[in-house]
């Protein structure tokens, strides 16, 4: 019997892919996954795991066209055994929250794994456009870092420089203010 994901992958490969065409939906891809992955940050922070394991699986939906085989194996899994906890929840069983958690947390970064290893985080050098933006990042941090070094060397030397003449001032025998 042929699983979901065999029927998938048959189709995609069957699929006559269009590389070039003048209009898709890369933006609104995008969109849907940032707005899928602000939501898995809200709900992991506030602990709402139950909403966090929804947003997870909007992730994963949107991820699913770029997972090869051994990606798909290694997440599909978690998200099954998530679909337990959470059912199991709704229906007021006792559910381990700290597994739970554990649980989705691994799904959480596995997915940003996937999403890194395809060029969804962050571009790569080798394009172009994105090839500036990098090197401006890069620049940024560079001179940020110089800068807050060398602030942190001058403020050393200011308070070396008062340390000192605080000392001088103190004269023996008079008491410090």
């Amino acid at each position: 019997m042929a699983t979901n994901w065999d029927t998938y992958w048959r189709n995609k490969e069957s699929a006559a892919v269009k590389e070039s065409a003048a209009f898709n939906q890369a933006l609104a891809y995008l969109n849907r996954i940032d707005t899928a992955i602000k939501a898995c940050n809200e709900y992991a922070a506030i602990e709402d795991l139950d909403s966090w394991y929804l947003s997870l699986c909007v992730f994963y939906r949107e991820l699913l066209p770029r997972m090869d085989r051994g990606e798909y194996e290694k997440v599909n899994p978690l998200v099954k055994i998530g679909r337990i906890f959470h059912i199991n929840k709704i229906a007021g069983a006792n559910v381990d929250k700290n597994r739970y958690y554990e649980l989705l947390d691994s799904l959480d970064a596995n997915l940003r794994v996937i999403m890194n290893a395809h060029g969804l985080l962050m571009p790569s050098k080798e394009d172009g456009a994105a090839a500036t933006f990098i090197d401006a990042v890069e620049k940024m941090d560079k001179k940020v870092t110089t800068v807050q070094i060398s602030d942190l060397e001058e403020n050393k030397k200011r308070k070396q420089k008062k340390d000192k003449y605080d000392d001088d001032e103190n004269v023996e025998g008079e008491p410090d203010i």
